[in-house]
């Protein structure tokens, strides 16, 4: 197996693009980001730091990885004989991630083989699914309309991250994410039209955002409804008209991650006419020996 460490992100994308485009949307978050990352340095705003790994035998693309320092490794699917000589070539070189994220079974199998490496106890945060839409079903929607977000709407927009956050971000990330840390990110993805809310009577309830398109289809995120407003059909209505709204402006197809384990929200998304691809897991390193 040959491991190579791609200096660019166009080396990356030619070598490893064709063959995780054929699984557009389970290699969407991956997709998303390499593309996101290659925008960021076009514009000068680059951390220039992304690591982008490839793994192949005689030519032929076993799997790819990719992480943006200090966020997770990600992984796209791979054979399952080569999980673990994948993992002892990464930590031959010395590489550290605070966690995995990736195909349910590839990702177990490489996050145990990391605890025996490392020495550093591994565990799951998230046991997720991952959906794809091709075509919004027709819903009974709820009362009130969908727009996009606005700039005076950041106080709100801030505590709502906050408070979905609290749900699903992994413990390591909540500790540190401080209602002044979601208030920069809301007012970014603000300005650059990534949130979208159901309005109902004049209030805001319920919120849905878009990151990381890729380059047919774009990532459904950031759905959240305050407890006391559940039940109404809001987040149903939202994120209906927001995966309509992208297939209008020439978006093939929509993804989003759910819980694994909350049937409710996997069972609305099915619902607006989310298909079950995949199923996808983050595990979590803790530093401790």
């Amino acid at each position: 197996m040959h491991l190579q460490f791609h200096p660019t992100i166009e080396e990356f994308l030619h070598l490893c693009g064709p063959a995780l485009q054929d699984h557009e949307a389970q290699n969407g978050l991956m997709l998303g980001l390499v593309l996101r990352e290659q925008e960021r340095i076009r514009e000068g705003t680059s951390s220039g730091e992304i690591l982008l790994i490839s793994a192949s035998d005689n030519g032929q693309l076993l799997t790819a990885a990719i992480q943006t320092p200090p966020h997770n490794l990600v992984l796209s699917p791979m054979p399952a004989a080569m999980v673990q000589p994948f993992a002892r070539l990464l930590h031959q070189k010395g590489i550290s991630f605070p966690g995995i994220v990736g195909p349910e079974s590839e990702v177990k199998a490489f996050a145990a083989m990391w605890e025996d490496l490392s020495g550093h106890p591994t565990r799951i945060e998230f046991a997720q699914m991952i959906y794809r839409l091709n075509a919004v079903h027709p819903i009974s929607v709820s009362s009130g309309e969908f727009r996009i977000a606005r700039i005076k709407e950041l106080e709100t927009v801030a505590k709502f991250f906050q408070d979905f956050s609290e749900v699903a971000l992994p413990e390591r990330e909540k500790a540190i994410r401080t209602l002044d840390i979601h208030r920069e990110k809301a007012a970014k993805r603000i300005d650059k039209g990534e949130i979208f809310l159901w309005h109902d009577q004049g209030d805001i309830v319920s919120m849905a955002g878009i990151s990381a398109p890729t380059t047919n289809g774009v990532r459904i995120n950031a759905v959240y409804t305050p407890k006391e407003l559940r039940g109404k059909g809001y987040a149903s209505s939202n994120v209906a008209a927001l995966s309509q709204h992208q297939l209008d402006n020439g978006k093939q197809f929509c993804f989003l991650y759910t819980d694994a384990t909350n049937p409710t929200s996997n069972k609305i998304y099915q619902h607006i006419g989310y298909e079950f691809i995949a199923n996808s897991a983050m595990y979590s390193i803790r530093e401790e020996k």
